[in-house]
């Protein structure tokens, strides 16, 4: 019996983060387990990296795919993977493999959650102790916060994302993390939470600047996109809950927008283009003006200067933007 399915996408990964990456799961104890290694259309070095820890490890099972995105990749993980649990895996990431610990899974939650490390910082996902989490709390976590918007760092029961036919959206370029996460939670999982750091995620200012650069424009659609999918799930939480989760929604908008808004201006997009798609993101927020005039002041500059397409204070702010994310 296989307890555990590590899923790992793949696509140019810097040599050595790979190899450090597949030698961190080897850490894990006490656990049957396979990894999924998924070549998403890489260069050839990546699939001689794969062959060696397939040659060398019996559990490790290698996969190629034409390019699709990480969606794809992942997707392709899961019709493939045997395990009772399900863990995704970033290839430039670390997993603190030793700190999983088998008696958990006796348990049988559908959903077991752990703290992180970015940038050396722990992230704690819950406050408190080693408990069972209410499915209220985590989805309105979820939806007002950072903190369950990606897919590491977490264990999915495989029968549960099989019951529920849980996929990624490939029509995303971003976010399919968090749709995966809302998918997850609306589906009332048993969660149970475990303050242990297992994941430590290799944040680099550079990659969504990479990833804006390939999807370029069609990066602000995914905005537009990401928020009017985000909104189907507000309306299962309760009115008081609802209002607070709106604000928050259109906070993120903003600040999403602008942040590739930057993106675009530092890569030298045409600022012409740019203008034409801004006229979706006032509709968006003018059309919610009781929830616009409670904004957080940042956020009601940003979408002042955006809407004015003061480009030369949006520039200036770009590069201060990148050069403050440099440095943390």
């Amino acid at each position: 019996m296989c307890n555990i399915s590590l899923i790992i996408p793949i696509y140019n990964t810097p040599k050595s983060k790979l190899i450090r990456c597949l030698e961190s799961v080897m850490s894990l104890q006490n656990l049957s387990f396979e990894v999924l290694l998924i070549n998403d259309g890489s260069d050839s070095y990546i699939e001689e990296v794969c062959l060696k820890f397939v040659s060398r490890f019996k559990n490790f099972k290698y996969m190629y795919k034409p390019n699709g995105g990480v969606s794809s990749a992942r997707n392709l993980g899961l019709k493939k993977a045997r395990g009772s649990y399900i863990m995704f895996v970033d290839s430039d990431d670390i997993l603190h493999a030793e700190k999983i610990d088998k008696k958990i899974l006796k348990n049988n939650p559908d959903t077991i959650i752990y703290d992180n490390i970015v940038n050396t910082q722990i992230k704690k996902t819950f406050c408190g102790n080693e408990d069972y989490v209410e499915h209220d709390e985590a989805m309105e976590l979820a939806l007002t916060s950072n903190k369950l918007n990606t897919v590491w760092g977490k264990l999915f029961k495989r029968k549960y994302i099989l019951e529920n036919n849980i996929i990624f959206n490939r029509n995303l370029v971003s976010g399919e993390d968090f749709y995966f996460m809302l998918d997850v939670l609306s589906n009332k999982p048993i969660i149970y939470y475990i303050p242990e750091t297992v994941y430590e995620y290799d944040y680099n200012v550079e990659t969504s600047i990479i990833r804006t650069s390939k999807y370029g424009l069609k990066m602000l659609d995914n905005i537009v996109l990401n928020y009017m999918l985000k909104k189907k799930y507000i309306t299962i939480l309760n009115k008081e809950v609802e209002k607070r989760v709106a604000l928050q929604s259109i906070n993120d908008l903003i600040n999403t927008y602008f942040s590739y808004i930057c993106n675009l201006l530092l890569l030298k997009f045409s600022t012409d283009e740019i203008a034409l798609k801004i006229n979706e993101l006032t509709q968006l927020v003018e059309g919610n003006q009781s929830t616009f005039a409670l904004l957080s002041n940042k956020s009601k500059i940003k979408y002042v200067l955006i809407k004015k397409r003061n480009w030369r204070k949006l520039k200036f702010l770009a590069l201060i933007r990148k050069l403050h994310l440099n440095l943390t």
